[in-house]
């Protein structure tokens, strides 16, 4: 039992994990992919991938940073909390 619920709570981590990994990388993924269509050369390829890896690399580090301080199920939680608009 206990290690059944052991991997439940690192199977959620790492989903946690890449819900936070997957913002910084899509936007640098559309800024990449909006490069590209604007460049359309050798130069907007090469400024598209480069986007797109300072993309990932800002998104591991913010995730693995999150991880570390306090796991990313509670930051996930603090995020989507949503308190009473009305009192």
């Amino acid at each position: 039992m206990l290690s059944y619920m052991k991997f439940i709570e690192r199977l959620l981590g790492w989903i946690g994990w890449i819900q936070i990994f997957i913002l910084p990388s899509s936007f640098g993924g559309i800024v990449g992919f909006a490069t590209y269509n604007y460049l359309m050369n050798v130069w907007g390829v090469s400024l598209g991938i480069l986007s797109l890896l300072i993309g990932f690399a800002v998104g591991f580090l913010w995730a693995e940073k999150i991880r570390q301080k306090g796991g990313t199920v509670k930051f996930l939680s603090k995020v989507n909390a949503s308190p009473d608009v009305f009192p």
